[in-house]
């Protein structure tokens, strides 16, 4: 949203600031209509990095997510989304170098983090025992967990995955997405598996989420899965 607002440059600017009546503005409507707000920092800010400069970087790109947020007058339920990231030939240190950087993060950047595992390195339970660790809130990624896992099957791990949340006022949150082929199994479709998404429903009953879907074609593919979803049920 604010050009150059995680790069050195940009900080002798202070949007928060310069923009403060925009922002509160969209905070409001943000509260009025009860949207469910978060944001996912990109692939190049990576906690587990093992270089001191990329972490540099890491930390001032979250910090500017925070700030964003809360110059919105958002709350923690405002959450940011972050992968474990790579693997560093060594998993186990890995998931230890996160767990040591998340505590040089200030407190309001590790107030609104949540954890999603990812499609190649980092699994369910590899996420989950992290998550643990730091104290923080578990995001499923099913479309992920389809494409890397280490045969956990989720209706082992919900409950675990869930209960990461009670600490927040807001239901947990998981990403739904449906593979955009067999051979591009990692990639998102345009829309929704309906059929998929009933599998996964039904798996989770009883439970009280939040879901995202992740489709290429945004609110259309949520509106074609909605009237699926009641064609099913007529």
């Amino acid at each position: 949203m604010i050009p150059l607002g995680n790069h050195p440059l940009g900080q002798i600017w202070d949007f928060t600031e310069a923009l403060k009546e925009e922002l509160v503005n969209i905070g409001q409507v943000v509260k009025k209509h009860k949207m469910k707000v978060s944001t996912h920092p990109g692939q190049y800010t990576v906690i587990n990095t093992n270089n001191e400069k990329t972490l540099e970087n890491s930390i001032r790109d979250l910090i500017y997510h925070d700030k964003l947020l809360t110059a919105m007058g958002l709350n923690n339920e405002a959450v940011m989304v972050v992968h474990v990231g790579g693997v560093y030939g060594n998993k186990e240190k890995s998931l230890q170098r996160f767990a040591d950087n998340f505590h040089l993060l200030p407190p309001t950047v590790q107030a609104r983090l949540v954890i999603e595992n990812d499609d190649t390195s980092y699994s369910i339970k590899d996420v989950l025992e992290l998550c643990k660790k730091i104290k923080r809130p578990m995001v499923l990624d099913v479309h992920h967990h389809n494409c890397y896992n280490q045969g956990e099957r989720l209706e082992d791990y919900l409950p675990a995955i869930f209960a990461t949340w009670n600490n927040l006022e807001r239901p947990p949150k998981i990403h739904f997405s449906s593979p955009k082929s067999a051979k591009e199994y990692a990639s998102h479709a345009e829309y929704i598996n309906v059929d998929d998404f009933i599998k996964f429903i039904k798996l989770a009953q009883g439970y009280t989420f939040d879901v995202m879907i992740e489709a290429k074609k945004q609110d259309a593919a949520l509106l074609k899965l909605r009237e699926e979803l009641l064609q099913k049920i007529r």
